[in-house]
Formats: structure tokens, sequence, C-alpha cells
């Protein structure tokens, strides 16, 4: 079931605390879309991706995990300042934290969009389509929540083939600069398997990190998702592409080893 056509979809928006995130708010509310709600989870303490760590010590082991969470350190002392700047360039959030101000809907802050009370704000908020921009998990509970089924989710690489984490890093470390890009999907059981409903190459700019591509990337998906629901809202059904998933495509953080080869291999993209 669907709005009558030309009638605005009620969207909830489950994201997380950052900028990039509250970008994707502000760019759903700035283009006039019937947000009714944003979801933020937050599984950080004291600033720091402890249970991210502590289970992926469980799942890949310590080593492994000990050279991810090195190669993330040597990536911001070298390239911390540049991607301070890089992040006032790419988004204004001045303007950002103004859309939001002025929207003044109700906001649910969370560890878990599975909490039980998390599920219980979002049944009563009553909604037609979720968009997600988070690195949490999104269980089927919570996905079978919105009237139509609609839960728009967003990645900053191309899918199928660059899955999960630092597609641009991936596609830069293989030698396929042309393959930086982003997806907007639905949301699926698997990472990043759900059918494609709109995709965009990232062209790379001098002083670009994988970093910053990311961040392009997410900035992009957003504008994507609201162009989507703005059809929708015009009784223009969703374009959705099925995908086959390749093997060997989803990818983690960079181990230290990765990165330094990644810096030696090519001297463009910091």
């Amino acid at each position: 079931p669907s709005p009558t056509s030309g009638a605005a979809h009620r969207v909830v928006i489950l994201c997380g605390p950052h900028t990039t995130h509250r970008n994707t708010c502000a760019t759903l509310i700035g283009a006039g879309l019937n947000v009714v709600g944003i979801c933020i989870a937050d599984q950080r303490k004291a600033g720091l991706p402890l249970p991210y760590l502590l289970k992926s010590v469980r799942q890949k082991g310590f080593l492994p995990t000990l050279s991810r969470a090195s190669a993330r350190v040597a990536y911001r002392l070298m390239d911390l300042g540049r991607d301070r700047a890089a992040m006032a360039r790419i988004f204004d959030v001045p303007a950002i934290e103004a859309t939001l101000f002025n929207w003044n809907g109700p906001i649910h802050k969370t560890e878990s969009f599975s909490a039980p009370e998390t599920i219980e704000w979002l049944k009563a908020i009553d909604s037609d389509i979720f968009v997600v921009h988070t690195s949490y998990w999104v269980g089927k509970k919570v996905r079978n929540l919105p009237r139509t089924g609609i839960v728009l989710g967003g990645h900053p690489g191309i899918t199928p083939y660059y899955r999960g984490s630092h597609s641009a890093f991936w596609a830069i470390y293989f030698g396929k600069q042309q393959d930086v890009g982003c997806t907007a999907f639905l949301l699926s059981d698997g990472v990043d398997t759900g059918d494609i409903v709109a995709q965009d190459r990232i062209p790379i700019a001098d002083g670009d990190s994988f970093i910053t591509l990311s961040w392009k990337g997410m900035k992009r998906t957003a504008e994507l998702q609201a162009e989507a629901i703005a059809d929708l809202d015009r009784g223009i059904p969703l374009t959705r592409r099925s995908v086959t998933i390749p093997a060997n495509t989803e990818f983690d953080n960079p181990r230290l080893g990765e990165f330094l080869r990644y810096r030696l291999r090519q001297q463009r993209v910091r």
C-alpha cells in the first residue's frame, strides 16, 4: 500500500550522529520531503567504537583487528588536517544545522535500532518509508515496519562489486579508480546486497583521499535517495534492479600492510 498518487509519503530517517548523517537528514528535509522523524543510533563509548572493536576481535581475531586499527591511526596521523579542511568544503555545516533546527521534528536516540523501546517509537510514528544512513545493522523486524515496505539504504561504493567498508579504498587499491561511486538500494538480509535504485560515479579531484571520496559518495547518495522519494510522491514508482552478488566482493577496513601498499601503488589519492 502507498498514499494516494501525489501525496507525500511519511519518511523516517535511521542514521548515525555524525556530520555525514546529519547532512542526509538535511538533504531530505531540504528537498521538501515529508520527514516525520529521525532515529539516531550511536554505540560509541567515550567517543570510541568499542563494541565494534570487541566484535571484530571475537570474529576475526586480535591481530587482524589490531592491524586494521593501526592502519586507521596511520591514516589519521598523515591526513587528519587535510581531511578537516575537506570536510568543511564538502559539507556546509551551518546550512545543515539551520535546516535541522528549523525542521523541529521528533528525534529518538538509541544504541540499537532493534531495541524494544526504539521499535515501539518507530511503530508509533507510523511511517511509509525508512531512509537509512548508518553503519549499524537494521534487522528484519525493523525493516518490516514501513507501510510501503520501502527501506531505502545508501552505500558510498558501487554495489554489488564493492560492498562493506571503505569501497573507495578498495576500488583504488585494485586499480579501478573508475569504480569509485555510490549506490542507493533497498535494504535486504545481506551486506549492501539489495536491489539497486540508483547509482553514480564520483570523480576524483586533486587532494582527495579514500575517506573524502566516501564523504562525497554519502553526500551524493542522499541526493539520490531524495530524488527517488520525490518521484514516489509524484506517483512515479521506484526504479529497481536486482543483482547477483559475485564472490569476494564484501570488504573490511584495510589492514596496515594493505594501507601501506595502497600509498605506494599510487600517488594521486591519499
